[in-house]
């Protein structure tokens, strides 16, 4: 992977395919279960590190990540499954390390609350002066 700006504190990560089941009122046939598209937006708050800085602010680390916001709103009668609303880098660099784990810049993807199961969707948007590989 080539160089790319670090991530810190409050970058923002973004999906707009985080798909969800939910449960719809169909006329004629009753209840059916779909997977829906919802919006993901977050902001890296969560799992950064306490002692290593990117321009002053806590960088980011493998499993950093944040909160959608705002919380997904069921588009039907309800969620088969409550997303958790928590997105985070799973995979980080293997040559960067942070506190012991890969840095994490904007080329890498956040795994967001999908249903089943969470997946690489979510895009960073960050900029910094620092790059890493």
């Amino acid at each position: 992977m080539s160089r790319a700006a670090a991530v810190k504190k409050n970058d923002t990560f973004k999906s707009s395919t985080d798909l969800h089941l939910v449960q719809i009122p169909m006329p004629f046939v009753g209840m059916v279960t779909l997977p829906l598209p919802h919006t993901f937006h977050g902001k890296f708050t969560q799992g950064l590190s306490t002692n290593v800085k990117v321009e002053g602010k806590p960088a980011a680390k493998q499993f950093s990540g944040g909160k959608n916001d705002p919380k997904h709103v069921a588009k039907g009668i309800k969620f088969m499954v409550n997303p958790t609303n928590k997105g985070n880098v799973m995979l980080a660099s293997k040559k960067v390390k942070i506190n012991h784990f890969g840095a994490v810049n904007i080329k890498h993807k956040v795994f967001t609350c999908n249903d089943p199961a969470p997946l690489p969707m979510g895009k960073i948007k960050g900029k910094s002066s620092v790059n890493l590989s």
